[in-house]
């Protein structure tokens, strides 16, 4: 399975902390979080993954 880690996948609004609480935490969203984590990339269906096994 190869993966593409160069996808940009929008997370604001998907109650993703990373992205929609630094209006909470620094007080504007004009910021860019520089921390990984495993949401920023897209992983296979896990109705896929289940259904295989």
């Amino acid at each position: 399975m190869t993966y593409n880690f160069d996808k940009i996948i929008k997370r604001e609004n998907t109650d993703n902390i990373k992205y929609d609480m630094r209006h909470n935490y620094f007080g504007t969203k004009n910021l860019l979080p520089m921390w990984v984590t495993d949401s920023d990339f897209e992983t296979p269906c896990l109705r896929l993954f289940f259904s295989n096994r």
